[in-house]
């Protein structure tokens, strides 16, 4: 197993939750499997099924190369990952503004969301957070997402943006469902919640985890 290092990829490597995308690098006219893919600093690590032919790395540096991601599992990925938003802006609506995100997760069979809250869900509760996610999926929200200088984006929104945890560097990626919930978020994102076509189930846990499936 060989590890292609490259300073920008359309691969997204695991981070914030979110499982890293899969597919094939064409290197030199041979095609590589990528299994995985993990970010370490500012370069994306890609790894792949097996060596590269020639143990000089440097034969390599500048080289053309051709990676195609697996637009199935991506496309997964994504509706998981814009779920935990939905789901998230759910429970605020319902449960109330003290709401915070505790951690989360996204893969390619599920996702969940974990928050804070004072007391686990009753099932009513449980239902009318569906209820709320179904609607804003429903109500086909545009999802725009963009980079913004972080004094303005605090400045806009205030620090609810940092759900996942405050981010380093003066530049925000915002991801922002119209009317509905903003957060810095690097994750990739449907552009409208009418492409989530199964609607979030929350269950009750002692940190009223919410997991979701699309």
């Amino acid at each position: 197993m060989c590890i292609r290092d490259r300073d920008r990829s359309a691969y997204y490597p695991t981070s914030g939750g979110q499982a890293h995308d899969i597919g094939t690098i064409e290197i030199e006219g041979e095609v590589y499997n990528v299994s995985s893919c993990e970010k370490v600093g500012k370069c994306v690590l890609h790894i792949l099924d097996r060596p590269l032919p020639n143990p000089d790395n440097s034969f390599y540096v500048g080289k053309k190369v051709v990676g195609q991601i697996d637009e199935g599992r991506r496309r997964q990925l994504r509706c998981h990952h814009t779920a935990t938003h939905i789901v998230f802006a759910a429970c605020r609506k319902v449960l109330g503004p003290h709401v915070w995100q505790n951690g989360a997760k996204k893969t390619t069979d599920q996702a969940h969301l974990d928050i804070t809250h004072f007391t686990s869900l009753s099932k009513q509760e449980e239902k009318e957070i569906e209820n709320e996610a179904n609607k804003i999926i429903l109500s086909a929200k545009q999802i725009h997402k963009s980079f913004m200088d972080k004094a303005q984006a605090e400045k806009d929104y205030g620090f609810r943006l940092y759900q996942g945890g405050i981010v380093p560097g003066n530049e925000l990626r915002v991801v922002n469902i119209v009317d509905t919930d903003v957060e810095a978020c690097c994750g990739t994102h449907c552009d409208n919640t009418c492409l989530l076509y199964t609607s979030p189930s929350p269950r009750d846990r002692q940190k009223s985890r919410m997991p979701s499936s699309a």
